[in-house]
């Protein structure tokens, strides 16, 4: 993934907004996507053998934080 460089202007508000922003959109995704999510990690470490690993690949811990 590219590094990406925010903008420097931001005020900690305009950061912290576009976080919220984000960490809604993520919430909304799993509850929509999240079993093909979930699916998809399998198919891509090959099973089971990895599950340890998906918690920290869909940054899921079992409970929404929304």
């Amino acid at each position: 993934m590219p590094v990406m460089t925010l903008p420097e202007h931001w005020t900690a508000r305009d950061a912290l907004l576009v976080y919220e922003f984000l960490a809604e959109i993520q919430a909304c995704i799993w509850c929509q996507y999240g079993v093909a999510l979930t699916e998809a990690y399998q198919r891509e470490c090959g099973g089971d053998d990895d599950a340890a690993l998906q918690v920290d690949w869909i940054d899921w811990h079992g409970e929404a934080d929304f």
